[in-house]
């Protein structure tokens, strides 16, 4: 076996973790390498202690991963001890003792593969400002030389990959109520006869936003944040190597039964949807949205990233539940390259640069925008004679920014505002708390970041809309 002690390779480690555990890794690898009893038992050992030594580096050293490195110290101490014996032990003491080492030669790889899984995850997602995003994990034994691992998210509640199979009737596609190219979400009901959402995530996608979602969202607690109550990581271990394949990952979140806002918007649901016939219940949505982005900003320090519409969830009483946490960061998270490379809901320049405050901002704008055109954003395509052009004819798309902007500035509500079916005058109310809104969302989508407002100028705006509304009900 080619050991992975090289001088420059050891130098790293030990600025990373302490020369104490690289002086501990390659005693155990060589005194195992070397070892003429046993020889089946130890290579394994050096093996995986070799490939600890080989994922160590990708994962950072902080306070949440120590006691992890500290059990990892302590598994290869009792390791160098018992290799040790191997060789000193006479023929007589062999013998008398070899029940009890085997036993506890069979614990300490036992111990050491645990902590081989743990930091094959935990480096997984190295750049993420919050703990290692494990709790615990469960072993099954499966025919041959594999294993099935189940890992469970740090802070959530624990499931196993059989309850989760038995709530969506073992993944029927009549369960399915959201797909996209990474991911596909279930309908799922619990053996407690609680309804919840499992979003199954595909091989492609990043295991890295898998986490930062997972450790974000099980922090957040604001009733128009999408709830998760727990994760799931299904992997197949092949016990003789260590080595391990993903076959599934699983989130558990609140079921929100009207689906997502931008299937009211744009999808099969825009034609009859409630949601189009009340503009109170407009600003209501954009409002719990608003609060969502401030309790983020200013009590979590978090920037969400991709605000969108189809990332805002609508519960059975329209209450809005901000999703899509994969391309978050906290604020003091500078490492964080993680993007959202959709156009949509940011300007020009966020591509180039991890998300902002101001992106969120800019975000909530166009998705008032939206809201308030009927139209999709970043572009859409201008309506003619016969009904709205499209993509093969010979018109141009016009950018929702472009449309919405010089409309608002010459206070033109009527020709912002999408036709309504049936058709009905706006109350002087109703005009008033448009205008505002359309106000804030102009400002909101200011072409420079510093122009923007700070969300809770945004809430307290939408507030006050809100509140012209309700005033004579």
């Amino acid at each position: 076996m080619a050991l992975w002690f090289a001088l420059g390779q050891a130098a790293t480690l030990a600025q990373l973790f302490g020369v104490d555990l690289v002086s501990l890794i390659c005693k155990v690898i060589k005194m195992a390498e070397k070892s003429q009893k046993n020889k089946k038992e130890c290579k394994k050992l050096a093996y995986r202690v070799d490939t600890i030594a080989k994922v160590l580096p990708h994962m950072k050293n902080t306070r949440a991963t120590r006691p992890l490195l500290s059990e990892l110290k302590e598994a290869l101490r009792t390791a160098c001890e018992l290799v040790e014996s191997f060789q000193e032990d006479g023929a007589f003491r062999r013998f008398a003792a070899a029940s009890q080492q085997a036993d506890e030669f069979s614990n300490v790889q036992e111990r050491i593969m645990f902590v081989l899984l743990v930091i094959s995850v935990a480096a997984s997602a190295s750049t993420l400002p919050f703990p290692s995003p494990v709790s615990s994990c469960t072993t099954h034994k499966l025919r041959g030389a594999w294993q099935e691992i189940e890992i469970h998210g740090d802070g959530g509640e624990e499931f196993t990959g059989a309850e989760l199979a038995w709530a969506t009737d073992y993944y029927h596609r009549d369960r399915v109520i959201s797909t996209s190219n990474t991911y596909m979400v279930y309908k799922g009901k619990l053996a407690n006869s609680r309804t919840v959402a499992i979003k199954s995530i595909s091989n492609n996608y990043s295991m890295e936003l898998f986490h930062t979602e997972a450790s974000i969202l099980l922090r957040l607690k604001h009733k128009n944040i999408i709830r998760l109550f727990g994760t799931l990581t299904q992997l197949r271990m092949e016990a003789a190597t260590g080595h391990c394949q993903t076959i599934g990952c699983m989130q558990v979140l609140k079921y929100t039964k009207n689906g997502s806002l931008a299937d009211h918007l744009h999808g099969p649901l825009s034609r009859s949807s409630a949601l189009r016939m009340s503009w109170k219940r407009f600003i209501e949505i954009l409002l719990g949205v608003s609060r969502a982005v401030e309790y983020l900003h200013h009590d979590a320090a978090v920037i969400h990233g991709d605000i969108s519409s189809s990332n805002i969830l609508l519960s059975s009483s329209w209450t809005p539940h901000l999703s899509g946490f994969h391309f978050s960061r906290t604020m003091d998270d500078e490492t964080n390259s993680n993007r959202c490379y959709y156009p949509e809901y940011n300007d020009d320049d966020t591509w180039r640069a991890s998300a902002t405050q101001e992106d969120d901002v800019y975000g909530v704008g166009i998705l008032a925008l939206e809201m308030m055109t009927g139209k999709e954003a970043p572009y859409f395509y201008p309506e003619g004679e016969d009904g709205y052009y499209s993509a093969f004819d010979d018109v141009a798309p016009m950018k929702l920014v472009d449309f919405a902007l010089p409309l608002i500035a010459a206070g033109k509500l009527g020709k912002l505002l999408p036709v309504q079916e049936p058709a009905a005058e706006l109350t002087p109310d109703e005009r008033k708390a448009l205008f505002l809104v359309a106000r804030t969302a102009a400002h909101c989508v200011q072409f420079q970041g510093n122009d923007r407002p700070d969300i809770s100028y945004v809430v307290r705006k939408l507030d006050k809309a809100h509140k012209l509304l309700c005033a004579h009900e």
